[in-house]
């Protein structure tokens, strides 16, 4: 085929569809071919015979042509949709008219410009093709908001779950041209397209992720606190309580139910006052009664101890007292006044040659107690701190002092206690049911 034919064929060498036209072209007209020695543009029929005298080209070349053909080619205007519009039609009147000879210099130059580079305003602009993004997403977004991506670009994206979902086990489906490409595409939340090739449609539904279950925590407590004042505790989460019994009552003996999810747990989560649960997995409902402490006192007349001015009581025999006396005693004296504990004193006292005191004290408590609106007085010793002041008394007589006016004095008590009012001496602590249990 002649030079310029094979030119045009260059052309097909980009695309299918420009070739498909050009073949048209061909098959409806006649080749042409320009004479080399003469520069004429000549028509050619089948055979290979020229026709005519040809047209004349005196500004159009052979290496003009190539340049217009190849530049066409470089910048891409003869594109997937074929030769551009305009040097289609120009090509197909050059061949229309060439038939009959007639001068085609203004058609072919026209041609040359309409594909001619961008830079000299001929030819199509190249068309770059573009495919949709589509994002179908329920409770979850996406971190790349593009709605279109350029053909063969790539495409990344990030899927993030909105508060209270997550994407374990959600619906994932992601399609490109029609295709299912999740497999491929999507990866613990992140979709990567290497090379988009078609409109990409991302449909996603995320899993609402199980909201926590609360217990609640009852406690039903009767003389007792506890030091937990929740009231809820979430499921499976431990729960640990310390029950403390008021002032004068004791958990010894004491009613004591623990049940969870209607279960009695008691025996297995309480022990000595602490109530601890590893695992909560239903309500937890807490009754305790703690049990009044009672104080089991005998009044007692002890040979050691005398009573001299009705507010002493005086100690007698100090070393039979360390033998005889209980663990704990108690003295108790009525219808005291508030300034009683002024000048109270527990002591065992020692005397020199020269009648110098040398009183050792006792360890002791002291509290008033109102009983039907009447004060008493106590003082409490323990046979431990009694034993520990005797030791150092007893050093004092062995130096040679003597025993002189160990006594339990209950200070600003009133002067004298009458003979129906005599200070009581109890066999252990006491509290304000052991004064209404004695006779006075």
């Amino acid at each position: 085929m002649a030079k310029e034919v094979n030119k045009i064929e260059e052309f097909n060498l980009f695309d299918t569809k420009a070739r498909e036209d050009i073949e048209k072209l061909k098959n409806e007209r006649l080749d042409l071919e320009i004479n080399p020695d003469t520069n004429n543009l000549h028509i050619i029929n089948k055979k290979g015979e020229q026709l005519g005298d040809g047209v004349i080209l005196p500004t159009v070349t052979d290496e003009q042509i190539n340049k217009a053909i190849n530049q066409a080619i470089k910048d891409g205007k003869i594109t997937g949709i074929g030769i551009n519009s305009e040097a289609k039609n120009l090509l197909q009147t050059i061949l229309q008219n060439a038939v009959y000879t007639s001068n085609q210099s203004a058609n072919i130059t026209a041609l040359i410009s309409a594909l001619g580079s961008n830079e000299s305003g001929g030819g199509d602009t190249p068309t770059v093709k573009t495919y949709t993004i589509t994002n179908t997403l329920t409770n979850c977004i996406n971190s790349n908001i593009s709605t279109s991506v350029d053909e063969n670009s790539n495409y990344v994206a990030t899927i993030t779950p909105t508060d209270g979902y997550t994407l374990t086990g959600a619906s994932v489906n992601i399609t490109m041209g029609g295709t299912d490409i999740t497999s491929t595409a999507y990866n613990n939340g992140t979709i990567n397209i290497s090379s988009v090739t078609g409109n990409v449609v991302i449909t996603i539904s995320t899993v609402q992720m199980p909201q926590p279950i609360y217990y609640t925590i009852t406690n039903n407590l009767t003389n007792c606190t506890s030091n937990n004042n929740n009231t809820s505790v979430k499921e499976s989460t431990s729960y640990t309580a310390t029950i403390s019994p008021s002032s004068g009552y004791t958990l010894t003996d004491a009613s004591i139910s623990v049940t969870m999810g209607g279960v009695d747990v008691t025996k297995t989560v309480y022990n000595n006052g602490v109530i601890n649960i590893s695992s909560v997995t239903g309500n937890v409902v807490i009754i305790i009664s703690a049990v009044k402490i009672v104080v089991n006192v005998n009044e007692i007349n002890p040979s050691y101890l005398s009573v001299t001015d009705y507010k002493t009581i005086k100690i007698t025999n100090p070393d039979t007292m360390l033998t005889e006396m209980p663990d704990t005693m108690s003295f108790i004296a009525k219808d005291v006044n508030e300034y009683w504990k002024s000048g109270t004193s527990l002591s065992l006292g020692v005397r020199d040659s020269a009648y110098t005191q040398t009183p050792t004290p006792i360890s002791y408590t002291n509290q008033t107690l109102t009983v039907n609106d009447v004060k008493y007085a106590v003082l409490t010793i323990t046979k431990a701190d009694f034993t520990t002041a005797y030791n150092t008394y007893k050093g004092y007589i062995n130096d040679g002092k003597i025993a002189y006016n160990s006594s339990i004095s209950f200070g600003n008590a009133p002067t004298k206690f009458n003979q129906s009012n005599l200070p009581k001496i109890v066999d252990n602590v006491v509290d304000a049911n052991v004064i209404s249990s004695l006779a006075w």
